[in-house]
């Protein structure tokens, strides 16, 4: 002030939120992120969490980790924590899918063994990680491609809902599987 310098007589620190990691970094609309790093803050306030630039639903937030819901509005780009007061993170690669949807299975009743086709939309999965359980059992899954599932009733599976996760999202077909004695 008028040609003097002042200097505070403490270090001033600026931290900026630094993401470490995003699991999984890839996932459909309503699928669940978790984003750790640092400086996020103890709670969130007015900080945010954009993926691709598309506001994301914050689940949970702590200095080190946030939760977010991956928006409908998302697209393929950086995931990044904008810190109430400007700050702004890295940016992390996300890949963005559409919602998946079951359409039908080829077939609502069969034994252990018997093929089964599963179509739908968006129907694969980003990490190569897509599961089915028929009423809780896990089936071993052959195919996986945007269109279809393919796969087999597991041995042990008992008659009910059939459910298909795709890219952080859990699918519930719209009528029960019966499984049969085998032959």
């Amino acid at each position: 002030m008028n040609g003097v310098t002042l200097k505070s007589p403490t270090g001033f620190t600026v931290f900026s939120p630094l993401i470490y990691a995003v699991s999984p970094n890839y996932g459909a609309p309503s699928a669940l992120v978790n984003i750790t790093g640092e400086n996020f803050g103890v709670t969130q306030g007015t900080s945010s969490v954009t993926v691709g630039g598309a506001p994301s639903y914050v689940v949970s937030w702590s200095d080190i980790q946030i939760r977010i819901e991956v928006p409908t509005a998302g697209v393929t780009g950086n995931i990044r924590v904008m810190l109430g007061g400007g700050a702004v993170s890295n940016g992390v690669p996300f890949t963005h899918y559409p919602y998946p949807e079951i359409a039908s299975l080829s077939t609502t009743s069969g034994s252990a063994d018997t093929p089964v086709t599963i179509t739908g939309s968006n129907l694969l999965d980003g990490g190569n990680n897509a599961t089915v359980t028929f009423n809780g059992v896990p089936a071993p899954v052959s195919t996986d491609t945007t269109g279809s599932i393919q796969l087999t009733v597991p041995s042990g599976a008992t008659s009910g809902r059939v459910l298909v996760r795709v890219n952080g999202v859990t699918l519930v077909a719209a009528t029960d599987f019966i499984v049969t004695p085998s032959p």
